[in-house]
């Protein structure tokens, strides 16, 4: 369930970004960038993402409680929550703009946070190895 820390990564940073363009008010724009459609598109972006790293996260502990064999889905998950996480993160810093860099910010540090999740072993390209594998092997044995 390493991937949960990642998901943690990326909410944090939602909130940050969130906050930051419901208040930001630039005086070429005279409102809140939370107004402009583009950052909303993005917002909404963000929320999807996390909403999908959410459910798949809370559908593999529910597998785990009953105690259900993962297989291959506890390294898909764990590869898609990553990629999502560093996503949000990313958009998050894009966002914000120059002032997400701040270091005071605190975004910048979620997204270099949200990319060493992708160190953890099986890397995202053993992952889709395996799963490659996994899904010819189940073709050749008729279950596909």
């Amino acid at each position: 369930m390493i991937g949960a820390v990642y998901h943690g990564v990326a909410l944090s940073a939602r909130d940050k970004v969130l906050a930051f363009s419901a208040r930001h008010a630039p005086a070429s724009l005279g409102a809140p960038i939370a107004t402009v459609p583009r950052i909303q598109d993005g917002l909404g972006e963000i929320e999807v993402r996390l909403s999908t790293n959410a459910r798949l996260l809370r559908s593999l502990g529910e597998d785990v409680d009953a105690g259900k064999a993962l297989g291959i889905d506890a390294m898909a998950v764990r590869h898609v929550v990553i990629d999502n996480a560093v996503a949000v993160t990313s958009l998050a810093l894009d966002l914000a703009g120059n002032p997400g860099l701040n270091r005071d910010f605190g975004l910048e540090r979620h997204h270099r946070d949200a990319i060493t999740g992708r160190s953890h072993a099986p890397q995202n390209h053993m992952v889709r190895a395996i799963a490659a594998k996994n899904a010819l092997a189940r073709l050749e044995a008729g279950r596909i």
